[in-house]
């Protein structure tokens, strides 16, 4: 945003411009660009000069082609990530392979977080689930709360 909008009278322009930065340093896909120095069209200084215009496009193309290398570089860390679950799922047995192929049809390819729980508890079904029960028992119900805070903290990164 212009940094000046109000003719530097605008009491809300630190609190927007901070609440944009935040978003940008939370969000690969988004750059906070700044506006300040860019010669503003006196009187108000809401916006620019042709000059002014043409700088501000250039800070904007910077940023476009930093996020656009960043992130090309993100995609190809995901395309390998990738490769690694395939050649897990193809050492499942047969029903968890299916199991997994189900959650990705439903759930893949839509930027929702996949927290699998199953995949992630089944090895330690003897020590975490009651005897001739589908329930878990104290250390199963604590192990599923600390796989589910793991997978929020991570996603929150």
């Amino acid at each position: 945003m212009n940094t000046r909008f109000g003719n530097d009278q605008n009491p809300f322009v630190p609190k927007i411009v901070e609440a944009q930065q935040a978003i940008a340093a939370r969000d690969n896909c988004c750059a906070y660009v700044d506006t300040a120095g860019a010669e503003p069209l006196l009187p108000s200084r809401t916006h620019f000069t042709a000059t002014g215009t043409l700088e501000v496009g250039q800070r904007f193309a910077a940023a476009l082609l930093k996020l656009e290398a960043a992130n090309a570089k993100q995609a190809a860390a995901d395309a390998a990530i990738e490769a690694k679950y395939q050649a897990l799922v193809a050492s499942l047995p047969p029903a968890e392979q299916a199991w997994e192929r189900t959650l990705q049809e439903n759930l893949g390819g839509n930027n929702i977080a996949i927290d699998d729980l199953f995949t992630a508890i089944t090895p330690h079904l003897a020590e975490t689930q009651n005897p001739g029960d589908v329930h878990f028992n104290g250390q199963g119900y604590d192990f599923l709360g600390q796989t589910v805070a793991t997978s929020i903290e991570q996603a929150m990164k």
